[in-house]
C-alpha cells in the first residue's frame, strides 16, 4: 500500500492476522497530524489514513513557554519547519 492512498480494504480469512504499522507516534513532521482509522466488519478490515490540520503556531508557542531546555525546544520546533 502506498502512503498516498487514502484507504484500502483487506479481506480477512484463513486464520491470517494482519499487522498494520501506520508509522511512528509522538513527534510530528510538518503541519498536519496523521492517524490511521481501522474499521472491522465480518471478514474485511478497512484502513483509512486521515490528515488533520492544526494550529502549529499555537503548538510552537506552547513549546517555547515550557520548562524544556533550549536545545530540546529548538529540536522540537525544527519538526515543523520540514
Amino acid at each position: 500500500m502506498d502512503r498516498n492512498d487514502t484507504a484500502i480494504t483487506l479481506s480477512l480469512g484463513g486464520g491470517e492476522i494482519p499487522i498494520v504499522n501506520p508509522g511512528s507516534v509522538g513527534q510530528p513532521r510538518g503541519t498536519r497530524a496523521s492517524m490511521l482509522v481501522v474499521s472491522m466488519k465480518a471478514n474485511a478490515m478497512t484502513l483509512e489514513f486521515e490528515d488533520i490540520q492544526y494550529d502549529v503556531s499555537r503548538h510552537v508557542a506552547t513549546i517555547l513557554a515550557s520548562d524544556l531546555s533550549d536545545a530540546t525546544k529548538a529540536r522540537l520546533i525544527r519538526f515543523f519547519e520540514r
